[in-house]
């Protein structure tokens, strides 16, 4: 399992938007920066950072930590890329399914990032 460092500060993420590609999951909309040179005091080289947003919009407060919960789990048990993800949700909470959030980062990584990773689908 991969430990997790979270995007904290305003530039973070500004450069993760600015810099970063986009892509569109069938549960999720994530914007990456794959980058190899982070070096700042609080982070190690080649760990992957990751900021999450859930609206109000989404669901009640159990059903928007639930969300964050399962995608940190998804990225710690994947092997990603060292580099900053910025995750949003695209449907309701409720709606979307440790599974569901499965597929679309294995999607992610093999569509978006070209990492070698089997494809999954509908794992359970």
């Amino acid at each position: 399992m991969v430990e997790l460092e979270s995007l904290r500060t305003r530039a973070e993420f500004d450069s993760v938007f600015a810099q970063g590609k986009r892509w569109r999951g069938r549960y999720i909309n994530v914007v990456f920066l794959v980058d190899t040179c982070i070096d700042t005091d609080r982070n190690v080289l080649g760990t992957p950072r990751l900021g999450i947003a859930v609206a109000r919009r989404f669901g009640n407060a159990v059903e928007r930590n639930r969300f964050r919960r399962r995608v940190r789990e998804v990225l710690r048990t994947l092997d990603f890329p060292a580099g900053s993800y910025f995750v949003s949700p695209r449907l309701p909470c409720d709606a979307v399914s440790f599974a569901g959030l499965r597929d679309d980062f294995t999607r992610l990584c093999v569509e978006g990032l070209g990492c070698r990773t089997k494809k999954v689908t509908h794992e359970r």
